[in-house]
């Protein structure tokens, strides 16, 4: 590759006065040759583009050491050009491009000469969970404001204005829940916790947003406030700490209703108070991390 340098010093002529019309006057320059080196320093040049070949502007480009500590970065312009100057040769980096809507980019950890020009190019697609939202929320009890654990929290999306169960979770030690993923609409919430009244709320879900939402319930005095227990146990009669606990309720045409969720004790033992009379069943399981190795 070839650049274009000074081969002089940029040279300067004494002041000089014009006095008279017509005077004729004579300016000599004497130039001295540039001792000037051309910059050393490798570069990395190229183009973001979407997934339509599409020129990205404004997106970001990083390079980052081999420990991936940021050296430098640069952002493209109209046309998705970039290109970073005066980068340390023989070493080993990493480049990273990103743009807003996109799923961020890298290269394999390459090495670059001194004084050499690399060109990479990026290819960025659409992040799929950009269209996507969220739903966070709360559930506590109305008076006390103490958080409800183990609440059943049931998600219903409203198409055709008939609800359809799309997702189902409980709710922690803090009363808290949260539903990922979820594509913009109307929803409905429902919401069921053993001896208070179960109650639900509708709510808007925006792409790239989170909906919140926090309800109180109120106590139910027609509660007969049960209690279901037990232990939960392995084959071997070994009781099992930390296994979930789901509570249902059978129907009159043997449906199952979820209506609670705890998990056991130390001692495997669980406990569901609060429990409206009717007839029940309990489901119990436990996970645990696996390795799987490479084939």
């Amino acid at each position: 590759m070839q650049i274009k340098q000074d081969k002089y010093s940029l040279g300067q002529s004494d002041n000089i006065t014009i006095s008279g019309k017509g005077e004729d006057v004579r300016l000599d320059v004497k130039l001295n040759l540039s001792v000037a080196k051309p910059p050393i320093g490798a570069s990395i040049s190229g183009t973001i583009i979407d997934s339509q070949g599409n020129p990205l502007e404004g997106a970001v480009i990083k390079l980052m050491d081999k420990d991936l500590k940021s050296i430098s970065h640069t952002v493209t312009d109209t046309q998705g050009n970039y290109m970073i100057n005066n980068i340390q040769g023989n070493t080993v980096y990493t480049l990273v491009a990103i743009a807003a809507g996109k799923l961020l980019n890298e290269t394999e950890s390459f090495t670059i000469n001194t004084n050499e020009s690399k060109n990479i190019d990026f290819t960025l697609i659409n992040d799929p969970n950009i269209i996507l939202g969220a739903i966070s929320g709360s559930l506590t009890e109305n008076i006390s404001s103490e958080p409800l654990a183990g609440s059943i929290v049931s998600l219903y999306s409203l198409i055709n204005e008939n609800p359809t169960l799309i997702a189902m979770t409980y709710t922690d030690n803090t009363g808290s829940f949260i539903f990922s993923e979820v594509s913009p609409g109307d929803y409905n919430i429902t919401f069921t916790s053993l001896g208070f009244i179960p109650t639900k709320q509708i709510i808007k879900v925006s792409a790239n947003k989170i909906s919140s939402v926090n309800v109180s319930l109120s106590n139910d005095p027609l509660s007969s406030n049960g209690i279901v227990s037990g232990i939960i146990t392995d084959t071997f009669n070994k009781k099992i700490a930390g296994a979930d606990v789901l509570l249902y309720k059978v129907d009159e045409e043997n449906g199952l209703i979820p209506v609670a969720f705890t998990s056991t004790s130390s001692s495997g033992i669980y406990t569901f108070i609060n429990v409206p009379q009717g007839t029940y069943l309990v489901k119990s399981n436990q996970s645990q991390l696996i390795t799987v190795a490479n084939s």
